[in-house]
């Protein structure tokens, strides 16, 4: 039954990602009218209020021809302390700044490994959704952002 149960969690957890990620479609049909960008730095525009671990080096950004907050973003860091401690200052850390901390179920994508985990955060009509996950020696921290 919990087998079942957390293949129907991951399943859900991708798909809103997923929509996250791309936002939806505009109103005549034509698709989303963003353009993704690609960065090595964390974009000069970043929210202040969006928290970011202290302790990861950055890795990626891919966004939005907007703000982040905006048009949608994904960000990414790496970092050598550990999962739970990670999930820790996330959860904290956004309940700190106002954040209302909605999710942080064991429901990892396959990139994540054993004992990854998403902490999905809410602030007056946005979302931040962190997934965290062991891959190669380190752990990794991958933000979405979604559009508006």
């Amino acid at each position: 039954m919990v087998q079942g149960n957390l293949g129907t969690l991951r399943i859900v957890a991708a798909v809103l990602l997923a929509a996250c990620m791309f936002g939806c479609a505009d109103e005549q049909g034509g698709g989303s009218k963003i353009k993704w960008k690609k960065s090595a730095t964390l974009p000069a525009d970043f929210p202040k209020d969006v928290a970011i671990y202290p302790n990861a080096t950055f890795k990626e950004a891919v966004v939005g021809d907007g703000l982040p907050t905006e048009s949608g973003a994904y960000l990414s860091w790496s970092t050598k302390d550990d999962i739970p401690a990670v999930r820790h200052y996330f959860t904290e850390k956004l309940d700190a700044d106002g954040w209302h901390v909605v999710s942080y179920p064991g429901v990892p994508a396959g990139w994540m490994g054993e004992g990854g985990v998403t902490v999905v955060a809410t602030k007056w009509g946005r979302t931040a959704s962190y997934a965290i996950g062991a891959k190669d020696g380190a752990t990794l921290i991958s933000l979405v952002l979604p559009q508006k």
